[in-house]
């Protein structure tokens, strides 16, 4: 098995994502081998920042109609 240095995004085949810088620095991601070993908690991170973008577009939409 070879470990490939990442460049400033890679694609993480098995899900066809792009990962992004701040997914390389915040997972601190070096290698292939880390990106597989970090999977998981990326998995969890995307999830909740999905959950949570979800929640702020619903709070804007109430704030929004309160404005008028």
């Amino acid at each position: 098995m070879t470990l490939t240095q990442l460049p400033l995004f890679e694609v993480d085949e098995s899900e066809g994502q792009i990962l992004s810088v701040e997914d390389i620095i915040g997972f601190d991601l070096k290698t292939s081998k880390d990106i597989r070993k970090a999977r998981p908690k990326m998995e969890q991170y995307r999830k909740h920042s999905k959950q949570m973008t979800e929640k702020m577009k619903e709070v804007a939409k109430k704030n929004k109609q309160r404005d008028f």
